[in-house]
């Protein structure tokens, strides 16, 4: 398990066995310090976003839904993820995900 100190853990369903996550890439205002916030892009409402906790053997479904001004796409760390899933569009075959769209990973 992952402790990650002042985020939260994104929370799932389970569907035919397998993870469903949801994750909403958005504009978020985020307080650094008392009475001092910044206006960044995070996701479901937090900079940085929640923690997907998976395991060994488990089988995820991500859905990234785009609610930025312009396209976006993820690429992920600590996943065995075959590279088309990677979100990096201009050197693999995943897609930009673009202005109110989603794409599942």
């Amino acid at each position: 398990m992952v402790i990650s100190p002042d985020v939260s853990d994104l929370p799932y369903s389970i569907e035919n066995g397998v993870k469903y996550f949801e994750l909403t890439a958005e504009p978020v205002k985020r307080e650094i310090l008392p009475g001092v916030f910044i206006n960044g892009w995070g996701y479901n409402g937090s900079i940085p976003g929640p923690t997907i906790q998976v395991y060994t053997g488990d089988r995820v479904r991500i859905r990234v839904i785009n609610r930025l001004p312009e396209a976006t796409s993820v690429h992920w760390h600590g996943l065995d993820i075959p590279n088309a899933m990677d979100g990096v569009p201009e050197m693999e075959l995943s897609p930009a995900i673009k202005p109110g769209n989603y794409y599942d990973y």
